[in-house]
């Protein structure tokens, strides 16, 4: 082992940093956690790591996702993150996709033979799709979730899964919705990690961990499998959703709930949209466009967020519009 390691080692033994080296372990969204903890997972030497996001880097990310400056605003997080992380570590193998996960991609992004996924969004949408892949596919993963000064790390092996305590949640907090310290995101990243490495080197039994940091509490609890829990009796509803998402486009709520989502599938051609519609703003990975009262985020990546429209009809009306001209 390098010379790099040495502290580490001397908590942890060389043995185990071997296994570290040779473990491949996959990060889903490298926003706030995500971005710490693939900068944390890159400094303890993981041999082999896989980073997914679909999103692009702005002003607002600086203040909390460290691994980004001012130089990469506007570019795609998962190719700035993959070339920072190099940067700081370029003797471990780094796989970037800029890709959005769904149910119609999740085999062939997640299909490669990993001990650990961890999972790093703000959305449950893609937390119930995971824990269903990682279910399915004997994966274990740990799930975190961060906001104002609160967040919860879950890691999930055989005894239970992530929706034996979530099924009955609405929606996720998210750091825009709620706002977000740098120090909650630090805090949650270092647990995840924490929690991660142990599943890797398999060191202990896996607990739900509650913190606060406004009121400096801390609990851990024991959770059991939920005999209501259909993901447990391979029940796979959202993987399920495959067939759907090979149709030209899904409309759903968004998820702060206060918008329309679309989400197409392929990638959109930004300079065809600002031919045809009223730029109100423009960057390299997005335009804000406006027609017939509908304010439309355009996203290269293929989603159009609807902030103003009248009604579902008038969504759909624009949703073919785009999704033929771009």
């Amino acid at each position: 082992m390098e010379e790099r390691y040495t502290r580490q080692e001397a908590v942890i033994g060389k043995e185990n940093q071997k296994k570290l080296s040779q473990s491949r372990v996959a990060i889903i969204g490298l926003g706030a956690t995500g971005s710490v903890t693939a900068e944390m997972l890159t400094r303890a030497g993981i041999g082999n790591l896989l980073l997914v996001d679909r999103d692009g880097v702005d002003l607002s990310n600086l203040q909390r996702q460290t691994l980004y400056t001012e130089l990469d605003i506007g570019r795609e997080k998962a190719l700035a993150a993959r070339e920072r992380l190099k940067q700081i570590n370029s003797k471990i193998n780094i796989t970037a996709l800029a890709v959005g996960l769904d149910a119609g991609n999740i085999d062939s992004v997640l299909g490669g033979k990993f001990e650990l996924i961890l999972e790093c969004t703000d959305n449950l949408e893609t937390r119930f799709l995971i824990n269903e892949f990682c279910r399915k596919n004997k994966i274990p993963a740990v799930f975190c979730g961060v906001a104002g000064m609160k967040g919860f790390v879950l890691p999930v092996e055989r005894e239970f899964c992530f929706n034996c305590v979530f099924m009955h949640a609405k929606e996720a907090l998210t750091c825009s919705g709620e706002g977000i310290l740098g120090a909650t995101v630090h805090l949650a990243a270092s647990l995840q990690v924490k929690e991660g490495i142990d599943i890797l080197l398999k060191n202990k039994e896996s607990k739900l961990i509650l913190f606060d940091l406004e009121k400096e509490e801390l609990e851990k609890v024991k959770v059991k499998k939920n005999p209501a829990c259909l993901v447990c009796q391979d029940q796979f509803y959202c993987l399920e959703e495959k067939e759907k998402k090979k149709s030209s486009y899904v409309i759903k709520k968004c998820k702060t709930r206060a918008a329309f989502s679309v989400r197409f599938n392929k990638k959109i051609d930004l300079s065809k949209i600002k031919k045809r519609y009223k730029v109100l703003l423009e960057t390299p990975l997005l335009l804000v466009v406006e027609k017939e009262g509908a304010e439309m985020i355009v996203h290269q990546y293929g989603e159009v967020i609807f902030k103003k429209a009248k009604d579902y009809n008038q969504i759909e009306k624009l949703a073919e519009e785009i999704y033929s001209a771009g």
